[in-house]
């Protein structure tokens, strides 16, 4: 993943494929001051990249790092993370699988609008 911008409380993170390093995809965080803590994930990829494992990647790593984070740097960039959360489109189940293989479940409360689902990651 490459920086792309360089806000620190909404950075966007341009995903390229390792093999040509190609743009594939975007992925956005940002914390929302409503719920301290907790980390908003969205992720978009080319319609050329579909189906073949980006997303999955591009997700299971923003795990990997934050776990990283949270247990090597808890008072820098892991400070005060506990929870990433998505929502998907009812109807984009590819998207919710995708949350769901990487560590994602269901929220507490599931709709963030009439038209989506919303998953959450709590990290221990």
């Amino acid at each position: 993943l490459k920086q792309d911008s360089q806000g620190a409380d909404a950075p966007t993170l341009l995903a390229v494929e390792a093999a040509t390093d190609e743009p594939v995809g975007l992925l956005l965080l940002f914390r929302g001051e409503e719920e301290p803590g907790t980390v908003r994930v969205g992720y978009m990829l080319a319609e050329t990249a579909w189906g073949k494992g980006f997303a999955t990647e591009i997700v299971a790593g923003l795990v990997n790092w934050s776990k990283r984070a949270i247990e090597t740097d808890p008072d820098g960039l892991g400070k005060g993370i506990r929870c990433q959360k998505g929502g998907v489109g009812h109807d984009n189940p590819a998207s919710a699988r995708i949350l769901e293989k990487c560590g994602f479940r269901k929220a507490e409360q599931p709709e963030a609008s009439p038209d989506e689902t919303m998953f959450e990651l709590i990290f221990q």
